[in-house]
């Protein structure tokens, strides 16, 4: 397993790009920004703003919202406006500080113009990423440091019964949920089961102990009547480290019971979380139980002091082991590379800059769309693609080459993983005569 939105968020300042003297056309200053002290343009002398500039799709201006004078726009928000007589293309611009009715323009204090570029940008630098961080996982011998330890198990097989119904309080409930706190292993929700005796709304909450504020929201529709309904909750993560939560720490997945209509009652399963399942009853529901608890420890809770939407005083929590208050949840457990590739990122630093110039040059060659500058004209295809791939016979050289090599030289340090996600690499015993 690995976290790749953590990734990207984490290696996007690894290499960054060489501000334009055209005021008219700068991007973005955070773009600039470049841990490492390389910039994506040191590459290749192709690499340049203005030739990336020339490969954006005719189509990417659609990606921003039309102006409208009826509509009240937020600071940072983007639009497009009419077309730009000299460019032949919209023009764009972002909102400086909230407003209404008042149509963009040049000197205006609501309003600046905004160069498209910096998002095309940022859209290839996440491409690189995950193309690099995807590379390095297929390719070094880590299969053991990101292997499943539990895959989709939810905490109990089927449902509760329709009467035996849950009495509503004004307290939020749900689940405690203590992920095994070791270095490399990470909790995902997979999935949120809800029964409820009607349809209704929920709206879920993740906190964790360390911050006030939920992790994530999730605002469920719950459309059954009596049976179990399952909502997907992609890149759902309950890392042992995160940016947003310091180590170890507990999680809690809970609702607000007074948000429910009078008549909307959440289902009860029969089960007690404080005890195995009754061994000589299902043993494979013992057995999935115990393969969960190694790695999870669930307890379901009610809390009566409720701060709004932040996280309750946990101290005064209840635990409740025979009530699940019409939840279920599927978890999956796996070995995670995640923090150590965020640690040591700067070691990536060559293999993105070359990454990055060989999709460039590559997309400069091939694509049809794409807008003649000064620097192609004299260039021709055949040049651009002997710089990325050099040429099938003789000496391996190019872009494409310097890449496999980047990447061949790559390696972390996965000191600290748990042991249970590391790869045994004995090679066995080698005989031979002397």
């Amino acid at each position: 397993m690995y976290r790749i939105k953590d990734i990207k968020d984490s290696l996007k300042s690894v290499v960054g790009w060489r501000q334009s003297y055209d005021l008219d056309n700068q991007i973005d200053t955070d773009l600039t920004t470049s841990e490492s002290g390389i910039s994506y343009q040191d590459v290749h002398p192709l690499v340049t703003l203005e030739n990336i500039s020339s490969i954006m799709p005719f189509d990417y201006y659609k990606k921003y919202q039309e102006y409208s004078d009826t509509k009240t726009y937020a600071i940072g928000d983007k639009v497009r406006l009419n077309s730009d007589p000299l460019l032949s293309k919209p023009s764009v611009w972002i909102a400086t500080n909230g407003t209404t009715g008042e149509q963009p323009s040049e000197g205006s204090q609501n309003w600046k113009r905004y160069n498209p570029l910096s998002d095309y940008l940022r859209e290839l630098n996440e491409k690189a990423i995950t193309a690099t961080i995807t590379k390095f996982i297929t390719e070094k011998t880590i299969a053991g440091e990101t292997k499943t330890l539990l895959e989709r198990r939810p905490l109990f097989d089927g449902s509760g019964y329709y009467t035996n119904q849950i009495d509503p309080t004004k307290s939020m409930v749900g689940y405690e949920i203590l992920p095994v706190r070791a270095m490399g292993v990470t909790t995902k929700i997979e999935r949120i089961g809800l029964q409820f005796t009607k349809p209704v709304k929920v709206k879920m909450y993740l906190f964790h102990s360390s911050q006030p504020q939920p992790i994530h929201t999730f605002d469920l529709n719950y459309t059954g009547n009596g049976a179990y309904q399952w909502f997907d909750t992609p890149d759902v993560f309950l890392p042992y480290i995160s940016e947003a939560t310091s180590p170890g720490g507990t999680w809690y997945l809970c609702y607000d019971q007074e948000s429910l209509p009078y008549d909307v009652f959440a289902i009860n399963m029969a089960k007690d979380f404080s005890a195995e399942p009754c061994g000589t009853c299902n043993v494979g529901s013992v057995q999935a139980w115990r393969e969960l608890t190694k790695y999870i420890q669930i307890s379901p809770f009610r809390n009566d002091s409720k701060q709004g939407e932040n996280l309750f005083n946990i101290q005064s929590s209840v635990y409740t082991p025979a009530t699940c208050y019409g939840i279920n949840v599927q978890f999956t457990v796996a070995c995670d590379i995640t923090d150590f590739i965020i640690s040591e990122r700067l070691v990536f630093a060559n293999a993105l800059s070359l990454q990055m110039a060989a999709y460039i040059l590559r997309e400069l060659a091939l694509n049809p769309n794409v807008r003649q500058n000064a620097n192609q004209l004299n260039i021709d295809r055949e040049s651009i693609l002997y710089e990325v791939d050099g040429v099938s016979q003789g000496r391996a050289q190019g872009i494409g080459h310097q890449l496999n090599q980047a990447m061949k030289a790559l390696s972390i340090d996965t000191k600290g993983m748990d042991r249970i996600c590391l790869t045994c690499r004995n090679g066995g015993i080698r005989f031979k005569s002397t």
